[in-house]
């Protein structure tokens, strides 16, 4: 029983571990950008109890993307599109830390998993941004579970949010199951051997269900002008969650991108396209602005 245990919980660290090289190569970016940039900024923003922590680089009168981070994770992964020029040609780029992780802090008693919260806190950066642009449009770019946090946000504040990014995300709750090895991580002296960090993580996809179960039934609410993409060979999230997306979002304001060949942190290992993305969906806002109403 104990090898049994044993193997099946090296069996996690080693799908944990899957895409080290990766995340490797993503530190290496991370730390050539902090080198370059030893006066990047730091901001601290205070909502409740709460506290967000993110940086941000560009022009703070255009318009806003936010990126926010999956599991575990912190800004540093997304670190790159900080200074991609193409990208700060269009928006002022700001990378949070989500609530719970990082230098973000999560006030007393709060759950890491609470998806509602999480909005809550995240739309209220929207709001300062907003503001601080002078009304100027506010673009949401989420990867794994940040992707399937963010149409919270855009649902509970539909007037802060204008556009979405969604790549790998959990959004059909029927594939938003834990998986065997988030069990073995749940047992008990489990964390011991894989760490808080890790931990932490399982909880919020043994929470992420239910907060997909009930945003879902609020997709086709949206309005907002939405970009979802999936790679078809993610070892992580279900590629077929693109499906289920293509049924329930609005087709009207949504377009769909299947990646055939990519896996699931392919918004590191294909910057350009996400580059692209970004601003045709801007672009597609700005032209729906100008629109008559009615």
């Amino acid at each position: 029983m104990r090898l049994t245990f044993i193997i099946v919980l090296l069996s996690f660290l080693i799908i944990s571990c899957s895409s080290r090289s990766v995340f490797e190569q993503q530190e290496k970016i991370t730390q050539q950008v902090l080198q370059a940039n030893p006066d990047i900024q730091h901001t601290y923003l205070s909502v409740d109890e709460h506290v967000l922590h993110y940086v941000a680089n560009g022009d703070n009168k255009k318009p806003a993307l936010i990126i926010v981070h999956g599991t575990p994770g912190d800004w540093q992964q997304y670190s790159r599109y900080l200074f991609n020029e193409e990208l700060l040609s269009a928006y002022y780029v700001v990378v949070i830390d989500r609530p719970g992780w990082g230098e973000s802090v999560l006030g007393q008693h709060q759950v890491y998993a609470d998806f509602p919260l999480q909005a809550k806190i995240i739309a209220s950066l929207a709001q300062a941004l907003r503001k601080q642009s002078e009304g100027q449009p506010v673009v949401l770019m989420g990867h794994s579970l940040g992707s399937s946090l963010a149409p919270q946000v855009a649902l509970d504040f539909p007037h802060l949010i204008d556009g979405l990014l969604l790549f790998a995300g959990t959004l059909d709750p029927a594939l938003a199951q834990p998986r065997w090895f988030n069990y073995v991580a749940a047992l008990p002296f489990a964390s011991l051997i894989i760490g808080d960090r890790l931990s932490r993580a399982n909880q919020e996809i043994f929470a992420l269900e239910e907060n997909v179960k009930r945003m879902s039934e609020r997709f086709q609410a949206l309005e907002v002008s939405t970009i979802v993409a999936q790679g078809m060979k993610d070892d992580l999230v279900y590629p077929q969650n693109i499906d289920f997306a293509e049924r329930t979002f609005n087709s009207e304001t949504t377009n769909f991108f299947r990646l055939e060949n990519e896996g699931h942190l392919f918004p590191m290992t294909r910057p350009d396209d996400i580059v692209l993305w970004s601003i045709s969906l801007l672009k597609k806002i700005k032209q729906q602005a100008r629109l008559p109403k009615g």
